[in-house]
């Protein structure tokens, strides 16, 4: 990887590669180091070719739709990761919040499969 993205061309392009992450974040430009941080996790993600291979597989899910939310939300847990790298915050609260955030989610399902009948006579469609 390293040789496809940064062919070797002398030793002033070496001593410059090696400082584009320690310059970015000497920057203190939390938006931007967060939104290159988002911009990166999903643009890798949304790369990958088995994450491509299995949107297409999924039949009930467009291919694009699957893509798009699995790299955002990598996209968004590069840059929490980042925050806290540069805070110095708890893991521990993070996922606390984190964990809080998804399961009081308006559209969190959780909980809806207890509250559907046990068997197939109880419900509805069964009738």
């Amino acid at each position: 990887m390293e040789w496809g993205c940064f062919p070797r061309r002398g030793a002033v392009h070496d001593a410059h590669r090696h400082k584009i992450g320690t310059a970015l974040t000497r920057t203190k430009n939390l938006p931007l180091i967060l939104g290159v941080s988002f911009a990166l996790g999903f643009a890798i993600t949304v790369a990958e070719p088995d994450l491509q291979v299995l949107a297409q597989t999924v039949p009930h899910i467009k291919s694009s739709v699957l893509l798009v939310t699995v790299g955002a939300g990598v996209g968004l847990f590069m840059a929490i990761c980042m925050l806290r790298i540069l805070t110095g915050a708890s893991l521990r609260w993070i996922l606390i919040v984190c964990y809080t955030l998804i399961l009081c989610s308006p559209h969190s399902r959780i909980g809806t499969f207890s509250a559907s009948p046990s068997t197939p006579a109880e419900s509805p469609r069964g009738r």
